[in-house]
């Protein structure tokens, strides 16, 4: 197995290294840690539903869903809007429900983090959009989505001490099939410093039944 001491993941136009991905992760862990808190639960623990009922409760946010027309439907997942401190969040009702939490999730990465730095106060996640079309904010936010499904501690738990299956890991955590592909990913080449392409190939070991991930996490 290749292991990678400077790992890297080219996103596009952008190439995402070791520290930039650090540095993304940790602008999201003092909001979760705060989340966590509020529930009174470990941080490994905490889970997307968390999340989410927080910003309900204790932000107030709105999550609506709204079907959009023909059109729009294929182009939209969702939106986020402030206005004097009131946010909603709008979701495409036709997805499926992993990638609904997703988009919730990528939206609350632009409340948490976006909207305070005065970037924009509205922001739309679009559906079938490529990695080289993609601003390095809208980058920022599915890598923070991805991961606020599990921390890495959670992540390491589940597929090592519980030997969880690809499929059973994607519905304990809630994640859609390319969210999970996205967090796996980033796992495997920036904490446990694979290759991408070595990582790539577990991935899809993993996704058919051979859990060859287990030997790699233990080893790592």
């Amino acid at each position: 197995m290749s292991f990678n001491p400077k790992p890297y993941i080219k996103y596009g136009k952008f190439r995402m290294d070791y520290h930039m991905y650090f540095n993304i992760i940790n602008k999201i862990k003092p909001y979760m840690t705060e989340i966590a808190d509020f529930f009174g639960i470990e941080y490994k623990k905490l889970r997307y539903y968390h999340i989410i009922k927080y910003v309900q409760e204790a932000l107030n946010v709105k999550i609506i869903e709204y079907s959009f027309s023909s059109k729009l439907n294929n182009i939209i997942a969702g939106s986020l809007y402030e206005k004097d401190g009131e946010v909603i969040i709008c979701l495409n009702s036709n997805l499926k429900k992993g990638r609904r939490i997703f988009t919730i999730l990528h939206e609350i990465k632009h409340l948490f983090i976006d909207i305070p730095l005065g970037i924009s106060s509205h922001f739309d996640d679009q559906l079938h959009l490529k990695f080289e079309d993609k601003s390095m904010i809208e980058i920022e936010a599915d890598t923070i989505a991805s991961y606020m499904f599990s921390t890495d501690i959670a992540l390491k738990e589940a597929i090592f001490d519980s030997k969880l299956s690809y499929e059973e890991l994607r519905l304990e955590f809630g994640y859609s099939k390319k969210a999970l592909e996205t967090r796996l990913r980033n796992f495997l080449v920036f904490t446990i410093h694979m290759t991408y392409q070595s990582a790539q190939e577990l991935i899809e070991n993993y996704i058919e039944g051979k859990n060859y991930l287990t030997f790699v996490i233990d080893e790592a």
